[in-house]
């Protein structure tokens, strides 16, 4: 394979050593690939797609049919890609949204085949809609209540000032990128 990338010889095998170190199969590296589990395919796969020192990488779906430790080890590893390679782009295609979440910096959403959203991911996690736990006291009993979006904060401040009450805590909850499309999605269906 290396042959029809244009290398061979020392530079190839320095190439080939620093990748299968690199993706965790240094000791794999004399057994039949057909004995490989399916994280060790997956790993094989990338090293042999950063063969060439590509500027840009597309893996699509590389966590699909792996186990849970099977799918860490190969977020680690497009982490540890991305610190390697930082002038490689890496596009990232995956329906399990805790994984974009975690590994991409830039996110595009398509719809029907075509380009719905692209921006960051805190960008899209940003916006009007917030949840936002707060607790509060009087002198006899304390609770604590989730309001959703500013403007609801604002009128359970107002209420809970008109009622006597203390503020003990406010705290804003993250969204998650789950949780922003679904409202948009809802939203939509809603228009």
């Amino acid at each position: 394979y290396g042959s029809l990338l244009s290398l061979s010889g020392n530079d190839l095998n320095k190439r080939v050593d620093f990748l299968l170190d690199l993706v965790g199969l240094k000791a794999a590296a004399e057994e039949k690939v057909h004995g490989y589990s399916k994280g060790m395919t997956q790993r094989l796969a990338i090293a042999q797609s950063l063969l060439n020192k590509p500027r840009l990488l597309i893996f699509d779906e590389p966590m699909s049919g792996l186990d849970p430790l099977g799918r860490k080890d190969i977020r680690s590893l497009i982490a540890r890609i991305h610190i390697e390679l930082p002038e490689a782009t890496i596009f990232f295609s995956s329906h399990i949204l805790e994984d974009v979440e975690q590994l991409c910096s830039m996110v595009a959403l398509l719809k029907k085949g075509h380009l719905q959203t692209f921006c960051s991911i805190e960008e899209l996690l940003r916006s009007d809609f917030q949840n936002f736990e707060v607790s509060v006291r009087n002198s006899t009993e304390s609770e604590t209540k989730t309001v959703n979006g500013t403007d609801a904060l604002i009128d359970f401040l107002n209420e809970t000032k008109a009622k006597g009450w203390l503020i003990s805590n406010i705290s804003s909850q993250r969204r998650t990128l789950e949780e922003a499309l679904f409202r948009d999605a809802a939203t939509e269906a809603r228009s």
